[in-house]
């Protein structure tokens, strides 16, 4: 896995959406960040897809996704740009939830999603991704999005997430879990990185004890404390 830290976006994961498949990138960085594009281009191996999420550059936030297709709420501007072959689906804000990407940590076999989630959503994101979700926290808390990174690989998640919700992640992602942090302490990794089965972007201030740590949980060999 190739890890590149980037200077001038930090919180790559507010910003960006990562599968295996393709990646969705604000289309204002295709002008002002074009070393940015090219190191992401490079690093993840998919399509860049320039797009927003309300008119917004927080596509990380507003939309969660895996190869299987996107997530957003029905509040929102449909996605630009998205070629027809991906599947885009809006769900209706029935729980008021509207940044999706804070609280679904998905793969290509699972995802996790908040405690909060009504039946008919847990329905409608198991059919957008194609995959089995289960409810849980980490760390306690019901952003588990902006807590974990996830790849068919692996997973890094929050430092303080428990035994038992570590269990529940492997269970349900089928993934080796590690914990740890990124931009030097910030337990909300999946504000802090995107990835995929080819590589990931984190932000520079990350640590090399961190990039350590999180190569290892996403190739499924997560160091111990």
């Amino acid at each position: 896995m190739r890890i590149i830290s980037q200077e001038d976006i930090p919180l790559v994961g507010i910003y960006c959406l990562a599968t295996d498949r393709f990646a969705l990138v604000p289309e204002s960085f295709f002008s002002r960040s074009k070393n940015f594009i090219e190191r992401v281009r490079q690093c993840l191996g998919v399509p860049l897809i320039p797009t927003s999420v309300y008119h917004s550059p927080l596509i990380g936030m507003f939309s969660c996704g895996n190869s299987n297709g996107i997530l957003v709420t029905s509040l929102s501007d449909p996605l630009k740009g998205i070629p027809q072959d991906i599947q885009v689906t809006l769900m209706h804000a029935s729980d008021n939830y509207t940044a999706l990407g804070n609280l679904i940590l998905a793969n290509n076999r699972g995802a996790v999603i908040a405690d909060g989630f009504c039946n008919e959503s847990k329905r409608i994101i198991e059919k957008a991704l194609g995959v089995t979700a289960c409810r849980s926290t980490i760390a306690g808390l019901e952003t588990v999005g902006r807590c974990g990174i996830a790849t068919d690989d692996g997973a890094l998640v929050h430092p303080e997430a428990t035994e038992e919700e570590i269990k529940t992640i492997e269970k349900t992602l089928g993934v080796t879990v590690g914990v740890g942090t990124l931009n030097r302490g910030n337990a909300f990794v999946g504000a802090c990185g995107i990835a995929n089965v080819n590589g990931a972007i984190v932000g520079s201030a990350t640590t090399p004890v961190e990039v350590s740590r999180f190569e290892a949980a996403m190739q499924g060999n997560p160091l111990e404390e």
